[in-house]
């Protein structure tokens, strides 16, 4: 799921995202993980982290004080890795505080790694490492998998980013085993023809889309003919 907060009134995909308020983000983002995964499914959360526009969303660089990350920006990302075990995180295309998503130390290794335990893998956005990153950059903040066609992750360029003491081994392991990690979890080396198998666009399927689309919606009570509004009369809001 996209949980990007709807932080401007541009953003040109905020009908994918749930709310421009923190903690209802994280509640959603948490309910909606915990039952994509339920099934076996590997949720991917994204994008991490402050992609919050699509104009210039390849090179812009979001400026974020730590203040504005920890209250506005992570607290979703964070609730899914914390409180629902997110299997998988994607990376965005735009910089944090200088540094591009896929090869952002401080926001893969130490935050959502150490910090808050996250033991999934992280995947970078399509084509997100092709121009501005590097190989030893995205192996050492942990980019996991590179989507959708290896371009820094080619054999050699990794074997000589260990070789030359870029990276360590032990670093690479890590990276190989969160993917692996999930892989099981989600019955990649299972036998295939006892998986349960899905279907989609069903009659029931938009039967209930309809009647939870129904049931969301809100009425205003309108209260001391508040509405409508008399610019003579309003003071303030």
């Amino acid at each position: 799921p996209g949980i990007n907060i709807i932080r401007s009134p541009l953003g040109g995909r905020n009908f994918e995202y749930f709310s421009e308020d923190p903690y209802h983000n994280k509640v959603i983002a948490v309910a909606q993980v915990k039952g994509v995964q339920s099934q076996r499914i590997a949720a991917c959360v994204k994008h991490f982290v402050c992609n919050n526009q699509d104009t210039n969303r390849f090179r812009v660089n979001a400026i974020v004080s730590e203040r504005a990350l920890q209250e506005i920006y992570l607290p979703a990302f964070e609730a899914a890795v914390r409180e629902a075990n997110a299997w998988s995180i994607m990376a965005c295309y735009n910089k944090v505080n200088g540094f591009h998503g896929c090869e952002n130390k401080d926001l893969l290794r130490k935050r959502l790694m150490k910090e808050w335990g996250f033991h999934g893998f992280v995947v970078s956005d399509w084509f997100a490492t092709k121009n501005p990153t590097n190989t030893e950059g995205c192996l050492d903040a942990g980019l996991t998998l590179e989507m959708p066609i290896p371009i820094k992750y080619r054999r050699r360029r990794i074997k000589r980013a260990i070789k030359e003491g870029f990276v360590s081994e032990e670093t690479f392991n890590d990276n190989v085993k969160r993917l692996l990690r999930v892989m099981f979890l989600v019955g990649m080396f299972d036998d295939g023809s006892k998986l349960p198998q899905g279907c989609r666009n069903t009659p029931e399927h938009q039967a209930l889309a309809r009647e939870i689309a129904e049931e969301g919606i809100v009425l205003l009570k309108n209260e001391h003919h508040l509405l409508p509004l008399d610019i003579t009369t309003l003071k303030t809001i």
